[in-house]
């Protein structure tokens, strides 16, 4: 038996915001690369970052734990 899913509700927030002009080119690089939009890649590194802070550990872009478990965090981003 399968077990249900809550509903998650998601809605797209606009967020304006200034960037160095080589982000912004590197950005727009990453996402041709994978042909998805801005928000989709900014959402990814966002949650990768944020499980960094949250477990202490680096955590690889794909999501998963440091392979060799380094938790040299910086201090300052």
């Amino acid at each position: 038996m399968e077990s249900e899913r809550p509903s998650v509700v998601r809605r797209r927030q606009h967020v304006s915001m200034t960037v160095h002009p080589l982000t912004l080119d590197r950005l727009d690089a990453i996402c041709s690369r994978f042909a998805l939009p801005r928000g989709q890649v900014l959402d990814k590194l966002v949650v990768a970052l944020a499980s960094c802070l949250d477990s202490g550990t680096l955590t690889c872009v794909t999501g998963e734990a440091c392979r060799i478990g380094r938790k040299d965090l910086p201090a300052v981003l």
